[in-house]
């Protein structure tokens, strides 16, 4: 999960401890702090979406459009995790 989420910030010429600072957010933003080594056949639907909107949002994009972007989330974290989302867009500056 650390290099997938990774990739994109590899092409921005940060340094590796910034890589990882940002990773790290990420990986607590989405509940996977602890799962970083997971390879994608170790990991469940859910951890996967969580994994692609980690890495899609890893880059700091200036724009994010999210379709069905939380469909295979579990209807129980998938509430929770909207709420976070958001806000942390919101605090990006990236949600109107």
């Amino acid at each position: 999960m650390y290099e997938n989420i990774a990739l994109g910030l590899r092409h921005k010429g940060l340094s590796k401890q910034d890589i990882k600072a940002r990773v790290n957010e990420l990986l607590d933003l989405f509940g996977l702090k602890g799962k970083e080594q997971l390879y994608p056949n170790q990991s469940s639907g859910e951890q996967k979406q969580k994994v692609v909107l980690a890495r899609a949002l890893a880059p700091w994009p200036e724009v994010v459009l999210l379709d069905e972007s939380l469909s295979s989330i579990d209807p129980g974290v998938k509430g929770q995790l909207r709420i976070e989302l958001r806000d942390t867009l919101k605090s990006w500056e990236l949600l109107l």
